[in-house]
């Protein structure tokens, strides 16, 4: 009789790397520089595989040296950093630029053209590509993973027209998410708010989240229910242990943009004396 045969996971004690074919010429007497970037604040752990993918290209920076004793640099700006801002606005990506100015780094590398920037009016990619230009930085973008091998790793060097032109354009679609898919989904999490419903925003003490995805709904916690509060008699509507009703449970949205600063002002739920509970609901901003 046959023996059963049992499945073991095994973790591959390296990452593997997905650039096949000539690996490009870069000046092997500068360092190289990767920079990495997750505009999501606690996408470090929630989207862990990207910025591991991303560290991985520290390996190919080695590789790029060939013989020569490799110079590669790490600047790294974490989770919740939008390309949208300014590169001085960027304590990372200012530092690489500075050491661009200087002439330290020769090269940068990128998961993606858009880790640098999100830049709609395209004057911090201006900035960029003419110092790059200037000082002759290449921008690489490998391939990452077994799924994109036919791809071609991309090379811009900014002193070829063609190449300025083709970055540009990236730059271009970079923005363009923002303005067609981000902006998308805020809106439809906005009509969400706007029905009552949950849209994932933080909730004050005492109120709950019940329901799955569209069908979700904002009520008061069942321990609160017999506080000095009151509690539910019918949607919307509440009353405290004597049974007259107290108020109603209303949502109104409040906007308030950035102040000069960069400070974002935003004013929570809380629970008034009249029973009113005004959720309000920053503005959502676009995400780099």
């Amino acid at each position: 009789m046959a023996q059963s045969r049992s499945f073991k996971l095994r973790q591959a004690d390296n990452r593997p790397n997905y650039y096949d074919g000539a690996l490009p010429e870069i000046d092997r007497k500068r360092a190289t520089a990767v920079l990495v970037r997750q505009s999501k604040t606690g996408a470090d752990t929630a989207q862990a595989e990207s910025r591991e993918t991303q560290l991985g290209l520290q390996n190919y920076g080695r590789l790029l040296y060939r013989d020569d004793e490799p110079d590669v640099r790490l600047y790294d700006e974490g989770a919740g950093v939008s390309g949208q801002k300014r590169i001085d606005e960027r304590e990372v990506l200012d530092r690489l630029y500075k050491d661009m100015h200087k002439g330290i780094v020769g090269t940068v590398i990128l998961s993606r053209e858009d880790r640098l920037f999100r830049n709609k009016h395209m004057d911090q990619v201006g900035a960029f590509t003419k110092l790059a230009e200037e000082k002759r930085i290449k921008v690489i973008v490998p391939p990452i993973s077994s799924a994109s091998t036919e791809e071609r790793t991309r090379v811009y060097d900014f002193t070829n027209h063609r190449d300025l032109v083709a970055f540009q354009d990236k730059m271009r679609e970079a923005y363009g998410y923002i303005e067609g898919h981000v902006k998308y989904m805020h809106l439809c999490q906005q009509n969400k708010a706007d029905k009552g419903g949950y849209d994932g925003r933080a909730l004050p003490p005492g109120l709950a989240v019940k329901g799955k995805k569209q069908d979700q709904e904002i009520v008061i916690y069942e321990p609160c229910a017999n506080s000095p509060y009151g509690r539910r008699r019918s949607p919307g509507i509440w009353e405290n242990s004597t049974g007259k009703s107290q108020g109603r449970l209303s949502f109104s949205l409040k906007y308030q943009r950035k102040t000069k600063n960069g400070i974002c002002s935003r004013q929570r739920c809380a629970l008034y004396p009249a029973w009113d509970i005004n959720l309000s609901i920053p503005k959502p901003y676009g995400t780099g």
